[in-house]
Formats: structure tokens, sequence, C-alpha cells
């Protein structure tokens, strides 16, 4: 895998059964936490951590294939915390760098108006399975312009 790529890449060496993770998602929707912005009263994301700093969410027992694919892509990255990350619909994140290099996410849920933004580039990460490596070092944002649901499977590093 690239060390850290221009904006996205695609980990071709992963691919996950898309299905299988949707299935175990909706188990566990109505558990996502919502977040609100710190500056406003507005909420913008919903989530849910499923590992953090080597301890596992007693949840993920009930997610196999989930549990699975979390332990696979820890060894890929130096990564330590796991989410499942639902930003809602019409809604986006402020213009932000992260503390971390790169992170991990896979699509699980998506629409055609989300998009990653970089600079003058918005990118589609559709949910299809990929693993997709994202570059938080450079300024960026995410928008769901879209009616539904985004939800993604992420990994970070605190």
């Amino acid at each position: 895998m690239k060390q850290i790529p221009e904006y996205i890449d695609v980990y071709d060496l992963y691919k996950a059964d898309i299905a299988r993770l949707v299935d175990e998602f909706s188990t566990v929707s109505s558990l996502l936490e919502v977040q609100k912005r710190l500056d406003t009263t507005t909420i913008y994301h919903k989530s849910l951590t499923l590992y953090k700093l080597g301890r596992e969410h007693e949840l993920l027992q009930s997610l196999p294939y989930t549990k699975k694919v979390v332990y696979d892509l820890l060894k890929v990255r130096d990564h330590n915390v796991v989410t499942y990350r639902c930003v809602l619909p019409h809604t986006c994140y402020s213009w932000h760098k992260d503390g971390a290099d790169a992170c991990l996410h896979i699509p699980i849920i998506t629409n055609d108006g989300s998009r990653f933004v970089y600079e003058d580039k918005a990118i589609h990460m559709p949910a299809d399975g990929s693993v997709y490596l994202v570059n938080n070092l450079r300024y960026h944002s995410f928008m769901n312009g879209g009616g539904t649901q985004r939800v993604h499977l992420t990994f970070e590093k605190l």
C-alpha cells in the first residue's frame, strides 16, 4: 500500500463483502450516537466506535464478518480506532485537516451526492467493497448532498 496518497487511493489488496457488512450494520444501526458540531447545535453525523486502543466494543462479538474485516485491516496500517461513521443527508463537515496522516474507509451505504472534497476535487467512493486510503494531512471536507445517509467503516489513528 502506498504510504500516503495525494488524495484518495483504492487499497487493491483487500475487498470486503459489502452485502455482509450492510447486513451486520443493519443490526446495530439504531445504536449509533448523534454527534453535534461544537460551534452550533447542528447534528451532522452519528457514530459507533467498534474498536479503540486495543479494546473491542462488546457489540463487535455480534458482528462476526465485520470483526474479521476490522482485524484484517488493523494489520495493514497502524490504526487504533475503528468506527461506523454515518453522515446524515444534506450535511457536510467543516474544512479541516486531521491529526493522523491517513485513514482507511470502507463505504457501506452511500448515494450519488456523497463526496470527499479536496481543493477543487470532489471524489465519490462507491459502496462496492473497496477499501480506500484517505489523505488526512490535506485540507478536506465531506458532504452528503443526497437524501439518504452515508455510512463508512473508518480506521483511524488517535
